[in-house]
């Protein structure tokens, strides 16, 4: 018995001895890793310039570039710019991922190469990868689009990524290395503007070395025997801006009011035009203006700020959208329809008789879209009627209150084949003023056991065409009342 006594002693004691050298060797090793990551400035130059090379192979990617744009476009720090902790955990919704797992899971030969060449003491045998390592080395590493940021058009603007080295020195640096989608070299002048979106990947001026927020608030300092102080400032920029239509060419602008403000500047950008102009001045707490213009569609984009005697505040956001002929809660009527020979056979032979016609529309919306109107079936009396010949049948159909459908309607146009059972989906799109007025995908609805199967065609109609506009699908047309 004593024998086993003594046994188990001298078992417990070499575990417990082992379990005290296991975490002294893990606790080596952590450190070692640490250690691993002191680079010098050449070295943390090399790792800069690899992360805007992999970002400028990845923006080829238009949500990409849509993504950055709006985050962009949040200033937290009061400019045009994105900590790269923060833009790799970005979702990126089409994809179904983050931002990092776009770039680190690239088809981009050149990509890949440069993710696994090494910088420094070898950080990718020790299993940490590019972003790793930046993330350790640079907390306060950001992407900015210091330029043209707000007139950048993400659909067709594929930008240029540049690189500020470590060591950057704005008083004698005369170039900076930039890359494009297709991975080329360019030399860009720091003394000549490009006339484009330039996304730069550098180290963040508005940051401390952990990525948090400098202190640049005002501070107050007291004259000892003064016996009073004063606080000039700037009013704050308006924080929204929002358009919506009125009477027939105008629209109605409203912002968020603050304080500290004397007047209010409006200031408005037309299609064709490369510059805002200042379109109007409204005085203090006075946070609505209405803009009014002789012809149009004609696109504008709005920005507003707060003056006082110290100064200007900074911007609100800048949104745009186009003038039209309606006026808000226009009613909305069908006037006539026809059809051409060819386009009637395909979709009502003559043994059929006269064609059985249904409408749908279906608003979009960033959330989703959704029915706004179903008619009931639109048969006129003969087939000729509506045969190379206009068939005068007014339909009416509803109040067109921009606040509540917004500004671009679908009409989908079905003909009645008494067929059971039948599946469709109706897509819809919608203006987003915020994103240069730009029209996009709204959803789609699904009708479901419906008996309409031959489908005629749809087509977007857009609140700044013309009220007398023929609209045409492929030998279907009609028009409005207006």
């Amino acid at each position: 018995m004593k024998t086993l006594f003594f046994f188990l002693i001298t078992v417990s004691m070499y575990l417990l001895i082992s379990c005290e050298i296991d975490d002294s060797y893990m606790n080596d090793q952590f450190t070692n890793n640490e250690e691993n990551f002191d680079l010098n400035t050449e070295q943390k130059n090399e790792l800069i310039e690899k992360y805007a090379h992999i970002l400028a192979l990845s923006m080829e990617s238009s949500e990409l570039r849509s993504v950055i744009k709006k985050e962009a476009k949040i200033r937290f720090d009061g400019d045009y710019d994105i900590l790269t902790k923060t833009f790799e955990s970005l979702p990126l919704v089409n994809r179904g991922m983050l931002v990092k797992d776009l770039l680190l899971t690239t088809n981009n030969n050149e990509a890949i190469q440069l993710m696994n060449s090494s910088t420094g003491n070898d950080f990718n045998g020790n299993g940490y990868n590019i972003f790793d390592m930046i993330e350790r080395v640079f907390p306060n590493l950001q992407i900015s689009v210091p330029i043209h940021c707000e007139e950048w058009d993400t659909k067709t603007h594929i930008p240029l990524v540049a690189y500020l080295p470590y060591d950057y020195d704005e008083q004698t640096t005369k170039e900076v290395v930039a890359y494009d989608y297709l991975g080329n070299k360019h030399m860009l002048s720091v003394d000549i503007e490009p006339k484009e979106a330039v996304i730069v990947v550098g180290i963040s001026e508005r940051v401390d070395k952990n990525g948090d927020l400098l202190n640049d608030k005002d501070e107050l300092f007291i004259i000892p025997g003064s016996l009073e102080t004063s606080l000039k400032s700037a009013p704050a920029g308006p924080a929204t801006l929002t358009l919506q239509h009125g009477y027939s060419n105008q629209i109605i602008l409203e912002w968020q009011d603050v304080a500290n403000e004397t007047m209010y500047e409006v200031w408005r950008m037309l299609n064709g035009q490369s510059n805002f102009e200042k379109l109007a001045t409204t005085s203090n707490n006075d946070n609505n203006y209405v803009s009014s213009i002789i012809r149009s569609p004609m696109k504008a984009w709005f920005r507003v700020r707060a003056v006082n005697p110290d100064g200007p505040s900074s911007w609100s956001p800048v949104m745009a959208t186009t003038y039209a002929q309606r006026y808000d809660q226009e009613y909305l009527k069908i006037k006539q329809m026809t059809f051409s020979t060819s386009a009637l056979k395909k979709v009502e032979k003559w043994l059929s008789g006269a064609p059985e016609i249904k409408l749908r529309v279906v608003r979009g919306s960033e959330g989703g879209a959704n029915a706004v109107y179903t008619s009931g079936y639109l048969e006129p009396p003969r087939r000729r009627d509506i045969e190379n010949s206009w068939w005068e049948h007014e339909v009416p159909l509803f109040t067109w209150a921009t606040n509540v459908y917004g500004t671009v309607l679908t009409f989908d146009w079905r003909e009645h084949d008494w067929e059971d059972n039948v599946t469709f989906t109706i897509s819809a799109s919608y203006e987003d003023k915020s994103d240069n007025g730009t029209i996009k995908y709204g959803g789609s609805i699904t009708f479901e056991n419906k008996a309409e199967a031959g489908h005629i065609g749809n087509t977007a109609v857009l609140w700044w065409h013309s009220r007398s506009m023929c609209y045409d699908l492929s030998g279907f047309k009609w028009t409005f009342v207006y």
